[in-house]
């Protein structure tokens, strides 16, 4: 075999290795969050085990690496990688039948922990696995540089994999069908590189697809019936930010995201409550404005006001509008003007001009930091430079009538804080759905004065109307709501940089699921962040310190690598949320964030390689410094809250430096282990890698899942600087 040849087939091997991996990564968070539900904990624990999996994998490879059976045994490897990732999207997929949860019945933290780690172990596992291999399958061929070469390949084939799935999720297939093609792809590629008789590879070709056909054509519909048994399934779209299905059962139709009901069709109680108790309160609504979805339930009761001249829509969910105006004939005839525009609301706000009269918030609680957004104040304010005077502003959150427990009074409260920030005056109509309406002028909620104006405009209601509203707005419950209200002391506002809405939405989910988070973040919401930060960094340190002392060179290295994952890791949650909070959408801009971090990674191994010669020490000196340096000029940025934030380009930079610093020092790092250890370039990077991914997974869990609901992004940012710091000055003391 040629040079040539040999160099091509190492390359694609490596390549599809990381293309496939991080596909697979993103359809498991994906299949994850539609399972179960979707806010930046499931994605993190699903980030996670796929992280600590993989580093756990690594981290064994590197030490069975020298057996040369190994190598002969590759192909099968990867033929068993790709069946594992099947059956663990399938599981994923069945998880609720399986253990026998109803669909939308809520699950705690704690068993989706469990539940995703036993599914995610297999594949992850493997997966970790490739790296020492296919570094030991390279240097068995002799090619120079084998842990450059394969570290620059497989970053390579994941910058260009996760763009590949956000245009097929584009091109309208599914997560598990993205799957499925990827491991026949992954399969066939193997085949072609290690399978010599041509008669054979065209077998392996032949049975991967239809294997394939099979899967797809068959099994995904058979699976999907099952798992949405006993309702009928209309159609299934996946959008890049969600999974849409239509449902029916006996002749209801509902429409579901993920695994939550959106809207269940004809519904005529859940359209009313929507919108008359913020209609009424203004004299005259010219414009409407929706931030969410509007469809023929909502604009039927819109239209009972005769004033209504414009209703205008925004949300950012093409699909999903696609489906409303099949489901629902959002083109019906009527005078009032229907503008449906799909854009983020947040850039619609910034970039156009006109008033308007009355905004319906209709958007998902702020279960992520996506939703969390539209809770803000910084939103609010955004919004009330497109109010007119009288204007109103009405959304509304889960209550009930007779029993409110604590950390649901704190979330009302701080809504309501947050709104009474912006707008002079703020009302709460109690039930079992608890409305908040803002405005500048004073809001009427008393029984006789929403009649009054029902009466007076000639609204006929089926729901909200005079015996339903006697009992609804009885002074005795709105007194109950007021009286719990005012015994909730808390002082904090939701906001961008503190997401209070996230934190106490994920407590009151917990709760409700009777898991065990609540009583963890209700522990570190009441310790200081200064504290946490000292003992997590003291620690950190005193780590350190004892391997330096007794010259652990090389867990000094591999501890560093862990450092810097962890480092890096927890810049890239941060970026994600302010990049969403400032800039929009992150839907399509993911694939590029990822890719310009994986381009960085490539690039920084690359530059590390043609430096090889060169002092490593001040290499790493370097690009910590570089990277201590981005971190306090972003974070600047967002403590001045400054404009620059929304545009999507300054974000890319980051990520690209981050992940050169990550591409610049782990070759170097790898080097150091060979070296104190005589052992073979395989063995070495796979034990760094091992730790570059357990410090990413802890990075994950850590600022994600804790730091950022609990204390916010400024002592996530804090903490990060602490550290690059300390890892600085650990290398500078290392190398006297």
């Amino acid at each position: 075999m040629s040079f040539t040849q040999k160099s091509l087939k190492t390359n694609s091997l490596i390549f599809t290795v990381g293309f496939a991996a991080i596909i697979g990564q993103l359809v498991f968070v994906r299949l994850t969050v539609q399972s179960f539900n979707g806010n930046e904990l499931t994605m993190c624990i699903a980030i996670g085990h796929w992280l600590l999996w993989t580093g756990v994998g690594s981290l064994i490879g590197s030490r069975i690496v020298s057996d040369r059976s190994i190598t002969k045994c590759l192909f099968v490897f990867i033929v068993l990688y790709a069946l594992l990732l099947i059956l663990a999207a399938i599981l994923l997929v069945l998880i609720r039948q399986i253990i026998g949860v109803n669909i939308s019945e809520m699950l705690g933290l704690g068993r989706i922990f469990i539940w995703t780690g036993l599914i995610f172990m297999l594949p992850s596992f493997m997966n970790g696995l490739f790296f020492p291999f296919l570094v030991n399958w390279v240097a068995e061929h002799r090619i120079g540089y084998p842990v450059h070469k394969v570290y620059i390949t497989e970053t390579i084939g994941s910058a260009i994999g996760g763009l590949v799935f956000i245009i097929l999720i584009l091109f309208g297939l599914s997560s598990i069908n993205i799957l499925y093609l990827i491991t026949f792809y992954l399969i066939v590629v193997a085949g072609l590189v290690f399978i010599e008789k041509p008669i054979c590879t065209l077998s392996i070709v032949i049975i991967s697809g239809f294997l394939y056909g099979v899967l797809v054509k068959f099994v995904v519909p058979e699976i999907m019936t099952f798992k949405w048994s006993p309702y009928r399934i209309n159609e299934i779209l996946e959008s890049p930010h969600q999974a849409l299905t239509a449902l029916s059962y006996d002749e209801n139709e509902i429409l579901f995201s993920n695994n939550e009901p959106l809207w269940g069709f004809g519904i005529t109680e859940n359209a009313e409550e929507l919108v008359h108790f913020g209609m009424v309160n203004h004299s005259s609504p010219h414009r409407v404005l929706v931030i969410g979805p509007v469809f023929q339930d909502i604009i039927a009761q819109l239209e009972k006001y005769s004033s209504v001249e414009t209703i205008t829509s925004v949300q950012n969910d093409k699909v999903l509008d696609g489906m409303l105006e099949k489901y629902t004939c959002q083109n019906a005839a009527g005078t009032i003007e229907i503008r449906r525009i799909i854009n983020d609301p947040l850039k619609f706000l910034r970039q156009s001009t006109p008033c308007y009269d009355v905004v319906i918030l209709n958007v998902p609680l702020p279960v992520n930091a996506m939703w969390n957004v539209y809770y803000t104040r910084e939103f609010f304010s955004l919004l009330k430079n497109h109010l007119d005077d009288e204007a109103l502003v009405s959304m509304q959150f889960p209550g009930s009538e007779t029993f409110l427990n604590d950390d649901q009074l704190s979330f009302l409260k701080v809504m309501e804080n947050t709104a009474h920030s912006i707008f002079n005056y703020i009302a709460w109509i109690p039930g079992e759905t608890v409305h908040l309406l803002a405005s500048d002028q004073p809001i009427k909620i008393n029984y006789e004065a929403i009649t009054f104006e029902l009466k007076y405009r000639e609204i006929d209601n089926r729901f909200i109307r005079d015996s339903y509203l006697c009992d609804r707005l009885s002074l005795m419950k709105i007194d109950f709501l007021k009286n719990r209200l005012s015994k909730c002391f808390t002082k904090r506002i939701n906001s961008i940089t503190n997401p209070i809405g996230f934190y106490y939405n994920t407590v009151l989910w917990d709760r409700q699921a009777g898991g065990v988070l609540k009583n963890i973040y209700s522990w570190f919401a009441k310790t200081s962040p200064v504290f946490f930060g000292v003992i997590l960094t003291g620690l950190f340190l005193i780590l350190f310190v004892l391997l330096y002392r007794r010259e652990r060179h090389a867990a000094i290295s591999k501890l560093t690598m862990a450092s810097v994952g962890f480092s890096i890791m927890s810049l890239e949650s941060v970026v994600l949320i302010i990049m969403q909070s400032y800039a929009g959408a992150l839907y399509l801009r993911v694939a590029i964030l990822s890719m310009a971090f994986m381009i960085g990674a490539a690039s920084g191994a690359a530059w590390q390689r043609q430096h090889h010669n060169t002092m490593n020490h001040r290499q790493l000196l370097s690009v910590l410094s570089g990277l201590l340096v981005i971190v306090l000029i972003y974070g600047l940025l967002i403590v001045r809250g400054s404009g620059l934030l929304a545009y999507a380009g300054l974000h890319y930079p980051v990520l690209f430096i981050s992940g050169f610093t990550g591409g610049v020092i782990f070759p170097i790092l790898s080097q150091r282990v060979s070296k104190v250890h005589s052992i073979s370039a395989a063995s070495a990077s796979g034990a760094i890698y091992a730790w570059d991914i357990i410090g990413s997974c802890l990075g994950v869990y850590v600022t994600s899942g804790l730091i950022i609901p609990v204390y916010g992004l400024f002592p996530a940012l804090w903490l990060l600087g602490i550290i690059v710091c300390l890892i600085l000055f650990i290398q500078i003391l290392f190398n006297k």
